[in-house]
C-alpha cells in the first residue's frame, strides 16, 4: 500500500482557506469611525484539532493581540499522533497590522519552517511599503515585489481582515493574497446562519463556502465573538476530506478588558 506523506506545512491553510486569499480592495474602509472600527475586532487565543480520515493528524494555534497602533496575528500549526511518524516539523506565522487613517493594513509578515528543506516550503518575509506602493517580498533566496494597489495581504492578516469584513456586514467576499510567488483571488459566499456544537460550547455561527472546482469548503464563525472561526471542513468530489474543529478558546471581553475562557 502507497504510504501519503503528511504535510504540517498545510495545516494552517486547513482553517477557513481564507488564509489563501486577500481583499481585491479596501473593505476596511473608514465607513465607520476609527474607535468602531477598531471595537469589531475581539483579542483572542484559540488551539484547534485537525482531523484527516477519523484521525487527529494536526495541532493549530491562533494568538490575536492588540498593540497600540493595531495588532498582532500569530498561528503555528504542528502534527499530533500518527502523523508525527512522518514528519515532526512545525511552521509558524506571524503578522503585524496598523490603523492608517481608519483602515487596517498589513505591515509585515513572516513564516517559518523547521522541517527539512523543501521547495515547496520556503521561509517568507513581506514588507509592505508603503511610501513605494510595493509588497518586497523574500522568499527563501527569492526576492519579489508586488504592486499593492489598495488591498493586498499575506496568508495570516487576511483572516483578521475577513473577522472585521464579516463584522462590518459586507456581503461581498472578494480577495487577493500573495500565496508564495504569485497572487491568488477567491470568492466566497455567505450560506446563512447556524448553530453548532464544538468543544467550547453552542456557537452561533454565520456559514460560509468557497469552491474551487471539485472542492468545497465551509466554515462557521461565530457573530457573537467577532466571527472568531469555530469549526471547518473540506469536502473533494463531495466526499469529506479533513475538519478543523476548536478546541478550545480565549477571548477578550466587552467589559474590563479581561478574558473569558473555554474548554
Amino acid at each position: 500500500m502507497r504510504k501519503t506523506r503528511f504535510h504540517p506545512e498545510r495545516l494552517p491553510q486547513y482553517l477557513l482557506l481564507s488564509i489563501l486569499f486577500a481583499y481585491a480592495h479596501p473593505v476596511l474602509s473608514a465607513d465607520k469611525d476609527a474607535d468602531t472600527n477598531q471595537q469589531l475586532l475581539q483579542p483572542y487565543a484559540a488551539e484547534y484539532v485537525l482531523r484527516k480520515k477519523g484521525f487527529t493528524v494536526g495541532l493549530l494555534q491562533y494568538h490575536l493581540t492588540q498593540q497600540p497602533a493595531g495588532y498582532v496575528f500569530t498561528a503555528e500549526a504542528r502534527p499530533t499522533g500518527l502523523a508525527t511518524l512522518f514528519s515532526r516539523a512545525s511552521i509558524r506565522e506571524k503578522s503585524i497590522l496598523e490603523w492608517n487613517n481608519g483602515t487596517l493594513v498589513p505591515q509585515w509578515y513572516n513564516r517559518s519552517y523547521d522541517g527539512k528543506p523543501d521547495d515547496k516550503i520556503k521561509n517568507m518575509q513581506i514588507n509592505y511599503n508603503r511610501q513605494s506602493g510595493l509588497a518586497e517580498i523574500l522568499l527563501g533566496n527569492e526576492k519579489l515585489e508586488f504592486k499593492i494597489n489598495g488591498g493586498l495581504w499575506d496568508t495570516s492578516s487576511v483572516q483578521v481582515a475577513l473577522m472585521h469584513d464579516l463584522a462590518l456586514g459586507r456581503q461581498q467576499l472578494d480577495y487577493r493574497v500573495i500565496d508564495n510567488d504569485k497572487l491568488v483571488e477567491h470568492h466566497y459566499s455567505i450560506l446563512g446562519t447556524e448553530e453548532i456544537e464544538s468543544n467550547t460550547g453552542p456557537h452561533q455561527t454565520l456559514k460560509l463556502e468557497y469552491r474551487n472546482g471539485s472542492r468545497q469548503t465551509l466554515f462557521w464563525c461565530d457573530v457573537n465573538r467577532g466571527y472568531i472561526p469555530v469549526k471547518m471542513q473540506r469536502y473533494k468530489k463531495g466526499k469529506l476530506d479533513s475538519e478543523l474543529l476548536l478546541q478550545s478558546l480565549t477571548v477578550e471581553s466587552e467589559s474590563g478588558g479581561n478574558l473569558s475562557e473555554s474548554t
